[in-house]
């Protein structure tokens, strides 16, 4: 299945004259494309005073969470080892 275009990362090839030869990107939250300058770890300004996660943020959540899974598992695991011998 083809993600939707606004969860990809992706640049938007330059216009012709002025500032729209400045390269842009899309927001991955609005999916609004803005210029470089205004686009930060994959989101937008708007989205960043909202106060939106940076792709590292969500990377850094989504370490924090699978660590905290597997220490529980762990745990249950030892639990029902002890509780079992």
């Amino acid at each position: 299945m083809e993600k939707p275009p606004y969860l990809s990362y992706e640049t938007k090839p330059p216009s012709l004259g002025g500032l729209a030869d400045e390269e842009q990107a899309r927001c991955i939250w609005c999916g609004e494309w803005w210029y470089k300058i205004h686009h930060q770890g994959g989101v937008c300004h708007s989205c960043r005073k909202v106060g939106k996660p940076t792709l590292t943020q969500l990377r850094q959540q989504r370490t924090t969470f699978w660590r905290t899974i597997a220490g529980i598992a762990a745990a249950c695991a030892l639990v029902l080892w002890t509780a079992l011998s």
